[in-house]
């Protein structure tokens, strides 16, 4: 797959409205994407998350008639390929679960596998290419040792989370992308503060764990509202980044929507969201952006304390640059920096942030590793391949971090409007209600 992926705006309307608009409409916005516009889309629909999505929803709706049949075929076999890779997921699932339980460790399964039903009809449809699980600190020591006899070798650790990978890796091919492949990936979250604004995960949920069973076998997992957290504050975690897949809005979306009248639900996810900062923020933006590409309306319970308090220039952002954002062509842009503009609260503090994201200075990730017993020339070619990538990095820096700094005056212009604005309306009101 390249790393530059976008698509005509008429596609990306067109999928959408399969989602969103009744099914005559939605069949008039497919009939007007022609085959090579479908095609040159594909990308994107791979790399937002939504192709299998796609797929099952105009096969739902019998929409196929409507698009490319080359396409609707290409995405037939891609579900074909996908569903023999969660396979093998599941697979690999159960035997780190099975371990996991054997040697005690005090752990619970999150995201991936565990989102379906609630969130995704058919574990086949995700996009998903790794493990994610929740540990106890005191067993991290104990995880390592048990993911090495499984072949897994660390490959990177933070203060909150500690990757594993197994396997070899190269050069992604699109035409590969949901075949089950060689290489797997394991990350093991933890905290040593349930107050760190930057922890994803609490400790203190593995209190409050479920049992679920799949194949046979029983593994925990979050509880239903410390999911929705979890869900919640992943999409604001990359709204805080230059790319958030539009997917996981579709899956929060269809998991409010599902759960409209389920008061108990809401009741919990508004306590536990009590001990992490910024929760209402991450619902109510999430609440706001998927309302507005995907339709429905989340709850006026759960509104009354998450989008109905989102701070006047967090919605403007979210009004004006909210979809643009979500959008957008990977690798993404910088307008999320308006936002992180917003959030921030001291201006000495938001300054270090922006100089650091519009110039990075860290070295470029990694994206291959190297093979055993890898010879000169793949090496060399491996090497090559990198060194395109740190290039291609360097120019969205550069591309996106001036386009940043153009719309920052503007918006810095229109919020002072905006902020006007208000104040006048506020200031209306007061005359009339005296």
């Amino acid at each position: 797959m390249g790393w530059s992926i976008s698509a005509d705006e008429k596609v990306v309307d067109a999928v959408i409205s399969t989602f969103r608009d009744p099914v005559d409409k939605a069949a008039e916005r497919l009939s007007g994407v022609a085959c090579g516009e479908w095609e040159r889309a594909y990308p994107w629909l791979i790399a937002s998350g939504m192709a299998l999505y796609f797929l099952h929803q105009v096969q739902q709706l019998r929409l196929e008639e409507f698009v490319s049949a080359q396409m609707v075929e290409r995405l037939r076999q891609n579900l074909a390929d996908n569903s023999k890779r969660t396979e093998c997921l599941m697979d690999e699932f159960i035997a780190i679960n099975r371990v996991f339980l054997e040697h005690g460790v005090r752990y619970c399964n999150v995201k991936g596998l565990t989102l379906s039903p609630g969130y995704c009809p058919d574990p086949a449809l995700r996009n998903q290419l790794d493990f994610d699980f929740l540990v106890d600190q005191c067993d991290l020591d104990l995880c390592r040792r048990v993911l090495a006899e499984m072949g897994y070798t660390l490959t990177m650790a933070t203060e909150v989370v500690w990757e594993f990978k197994a396997g070899s890796s190269g050069p992604a091919r699109i035409a590969d992308h949901y075949k089950p492949g060689p290489q797997r990936s394991v990350e093991l979250h933890f905290c040593t503060s349930v107050a760190a604004p930057h922890v994803l995960l609490h400790g203190e949920w593995l209190g409050r764990i479920e049992e679920r069973t799949w194949h046979g076998y029983s593994f925990p997992v979050l509880s239903a509202g410390d999911q929705f957290l979890v869900q919640a504050l992943h999409v604001f975690s990359h709204l805080r980044t230059p790319y958030t897949r539009l997917s996981w809005l579709l899956e929060y979306n269809r998991f409010v929507f599902a759960h409209q009248d389920d008061r108990e639900l809401w009741n919990r996810v508004r306590q536990y969201a009590e001990a992490k900062r910024d929760a209402y923020l991450a619902i109510g933006l999430a609440s706001y952006l998927s309302t507005c590409l995907f339709g429905g309306c989340a709850p006026a319970q759960l509104n009354s304390w998450t989008l109905d308090c989102l701070p006047a220039n967090v919605r403007f952002w979210a009004n004006r640059y909210g979809r643009r954002t979500v959008l957008s062509s990977l690798p993404g842009t910088k307008l999320y920096l308006l936002l992180e503009n917003e959030l921030t609260g001291a201006e000495d503090d938001w300054r270090q942030i922006r100089r650091r994201r519009l110039l990075p200075l860290h070295r470029v990730p990694r994206i291959t590793c190297p093979e055993p017993n890898e010879t000169l020339w793949s090496r060399v070619n491996r090497g090559l391949f990198q060194a395109r990538f740190a290039l291609f990095r360097a120019r969205f820096h550069l591309v996106e971090g001036v386009r940043y700094l153009i719309e920052a005056r503007r918006w810095k212009r229109d919020l002072a409007l905006q902020t006007q604005s208000n104040h006048l309306v506020a200031v209306e009101q007061r005359t009339v209600s005296e």
